[in-house]
């Protein structure tokens, strides 16, 4: 029993020992935080998501655009009263030189035609107008490619006591909105209708634009 004990002792003794011997850890303060330089090239590109306002002054280049396709898009419906205002949109000018000619006319009744404009081209015509001063049963204005393959105006003009003409106002305007033009050329005239008692008198002309 008393060696028992006297063992007890001795194992006790050891592990005091021991322990005294383990070494104590070194512990220092941790270092301060410092700044990370990150080189953004364009071979090796650091990706960045901007959030909430920013603001890029300089020039801005975008390059390897993806190309975006749109499918399904919803229709978008403005109520009475909605307003959209849309700033920055650029002015465009077209640039056009306008061109026109016209003639006075008195003329006898003639089945030939009177005279007539010669539409080069290059002219876009949008106008022509036939305005009579003095009364007249019948005159007819028309307008047709330059080789007489189409004729787009056919129309008989008299004064207000005329019974033949289609129009008894005096006066034609022929209007055609975006423009007329021909590779062959067009053909602008009228004639003085061989109606007996007919004198034709007035005024013909013609405008429109080259692009």
């Amino acid at each position: 029993m008393k060696r028992n004990k006297l063992l007890l002792a001795a194992l006790t003794l050891a592990l005091i020992l021991a322990a005294l011997m383990v070494p104590t850890a070194n512990i220092s303060a941790a270092p301060p935080q410092q700044n990370v330089n990150v080189v953004n090239t364009t071979a090796d590109p650091v990706p960045t998501v901007a959030q909430g306002t920013t603001a890029v002054s300089g020039s801005v280049n975008v390059s390897n655009t993806p190309n975006v396709n749109v499918a399904n898009t919803p229709t978008v419906g403005l109520t009475a009263g909605t307003s959209v205002g849309i700033s920055g949109v650029p002015t465009v000018n077209i640039a056009r030189t306008l061109v026109h000619d016209g003639k006075a006319f008195s003329l006898l009744p003639d089945p030939n035609i009177a005279f007539e404009f010669t539409i080069p081209a290059n002219v876009v015509l949008t106008d022509v107008v036939l305005s009579l001063n003095a009364p007249s049963v019948a005159i007819t204005i028309f307008v047709a490619e330059g080789d007489n393959s189409k004729t787009y105006v056919f129309q008989s003009v008299g004064s207000a006591s005329s019974t033949f003409a289609g129009s008894t106002e005096g006066r034609a305007t022929i209007n055609f909105q975006s423009g007329l033009q021909s590779a062959n050329g067009l053909r602008v005239g009228l004639t003085c209708n061989n109606i007996g008692g007919n004198t034709c008198a007035g005024a013909l002309m013609w405008s429109g634009y080259q692009p």
